[in-house]
């Protein structure tokens, strides 16, 4: 008979011996891996919660705030300083030039004119606003007196009742784009050139420290009659800008004349 002792259910005592080992091995096995598993599951939602970034940010829309710098009135090429002209004689040329500066973030299209008013546009019977063409032209820059009896048909303005403006049409594009102003934050800062988001390089970039100037001048034709004789001309200048980037063509129907912001 073997010495291995018996149990009670008779199997040997060694085997049961073995089969307890083997069980608490297999509880062992069972608990690490439970551990394991937990234990991703864990670190998976540590990493996954470690990489997330929150914060609040905020965003402020842009501005556009252009301001007159200077105007500048010359008289056949002389500098007007009392701000009116006494004698503006059949022959002579005017020049307005207005210089205007940018004071928001924006970067934006410019252009201008003026409205002509006065009883050299209308005077009951004795000036007839139909006429007013006839003898007045109007160019965009300047045109010295000589060259003006030649230059042509000039600009066409709008009649009013009382006035005519002179506006470029809104199908031709601005000459000038001004950037934002340097000195904000978000400054729009533009370049000439081909392809999305570039200015187009007959367009001048104007830098937001010299400004634009826009100018134009009034010929009063040689063949005006004494009925002109006396009257007053008043020039009422106009800059109007509109937003340039995501408005490759601007329509100038919404355009205002007072500081604006954009979203």
């Amino acid at each position: 008979m073997s010495n291995d002792a018996i149990t009670r259910d008779g199997v040997p005592e060694f085997v049961e011996q073995q089969e307890e080992k083997r069980g608490r091995k297999k509880l062992l096995i069972i608990l690490l891996c439970l551990i394991l598993s937990i234990g991703m599951i864990f670190g998976v939602m540590f990493a996954f919660f470690s990489d997330m970034v929150t914060g609040t940010k905020s965003i402020t829309s842009g501005t556009l705030d252009i301001k007159e710098e200077s105007v500048v009135i010359k008289h056949n090429g002389v500098a007007v300083t009392s701000g009116s002209i006494a004698n503006f004689n059949p022959g002579d040329v005017v020049t307005v030039s207005v210089t205007v500066k940018n004071y928001g973030n924006k970067s934006a299209w410019l252009r201008g004119g003026f409205t002509l008013s006065g009883t050299a546009v209308i005077d009951g019977s004795v000036v007839d606003i139909n006429n007013f063409p006839t003898y007045f032209k109007v160019f965009e820059g300047t045109v010295s007196k000589d060259d003006a009896p030649t230059a042509g048909a000039g600009m066409t303005g709008t009649k009013g009742s009382d006035s005519y403006k002179f506006l470029p049409a809104d199908s031709v594009q601005p000459k000038f784009v001004i950037n934002g102003n340097s000195s904000l934050a978000g400054a729009e800062v533009e370049q000439n050139g081909t392809g999305s988001g570039k200015v187009p390089v007959n367009t001048t970039i104007v830098d937001d420290t010299e400004g634009a100037t826009i100018t134009y001048t009034i010929y009063f034709d040689k063949s005006a009659g004494n009925a002109y004789q006396g009257k007053i001309l008043s020039v009422e200048y106009l800059v109007q800008a509109m937003q340039y980037r995501n408005n490759s063509g601007p329509d100038w129907t919404d355009v205002v004349t007072t500081p604006f912001t954009f979203a």
